[in-house]
This record gives structure tokens, C-alpha cells and sequence, in this order.
């Protein structure tokens, strides 16, 4: 049975080094070629890659952006309370909506659509007039 089938863990995929990493390499190679221990470089190795990992975890927690206005206030716009029964959490994004707010607009959007259904009705041309 051949392991070179089409899995990819199977398929040497050619690797590109940076300067780094090749500098990184020529120095355990050194340290072979000279007899010497490597153990001594991998610590130092190590010790760099964890500071790189803390390095970066700092800058990726400072550019988090400040939460979002709403999300400290105690009431909506219009002065409504955010309480447990007066608060809608948006399940895609998260953000809270005000259920009264809510409860007017679509209110004011039901009664624009009814009066605009009935100025429709009244600007059709009867079709059955003699």
C-alpha cells in the first residue's frame, strides 16, 4: 500500500525560509559541524519564539477597539430603561435595541404602509366604469 496517495501530510510541499530562519540554521549547523551542543541554541531559539508570541499577543489586545457607546449607556435615545424586559440583544451582531423603541417604529412603519395601500386604492383607475 502507497502512502503517496492524495492526502497532503503525505506530499513534501516546498518550504520557504526567511533570512531569519536561515540564519537560525546556519547556526545549529555550526554548532554541529564544531561538535558542540545544540541544546544551547534550541533554548535560545525557544526563548525568542516565546517572546515573539508574547510581543504579539500585546499588540493584538491593544488594537481592540473600545466598546461601543450603547453598550455603556442605561437608557436608549429616546430615555427608555435598558432592562431585562425592555432589552433586545440582536443575535448577529450582539448589539441591544430598546423593545419599546422597537415596538413604536414598527408601529409608525405598519401605518405607513396602511396609508400608502390606501392612497393606492384610490388613485386606480376603476376598471369597471361604463
Amino acid at each position: 500500500m502507497s502512502n503517496s496517495g492524495g492526502h497532503r501530510n503525505n506530499r513534501r510541499v516546498p518550504m520557504s525560509l526567511s533570512a531569519e530562519q536561515v540564519q537560525w540554521l546556519a547556526s545549529v549547523l555550526a554548532a554541529l559541524l564544531r561538535g558542540g551542543d545544540v541544546r544551547g541554541v534550541m533554548r535560545v531559539r525557544v526563548a525568542e519564539l516565546t517572546l515573539k508570541t508574547i510581543f504579539k499577543a500585546k499588540e493584538r489586545a491593544a488594537s481592540i477597539a473600545p466598546p461601543k457607546p450603547n453598550v455603556l449607556s442605561l437608557t436608549c435615545r429616546h430615555g427608555h430603561e435598558f432592562t431585562a424586559d425592555n432589552t433586545y440583544v440582536v443575535p448577529s451582531s450582539g448589539t441591544r435595541r430598546c423593545r419599546a423603541c422597537l415596538k413604536t417604529g414598527h408601529q409608525r412603519a405598519w401605518a405607513l404602509k396602511k396609508v400608502q395601500a390606501q392612497e393606492a386604492l384610490l388613485t386606480q383607475p376603476e376598471e369597471n366604469a361604463l
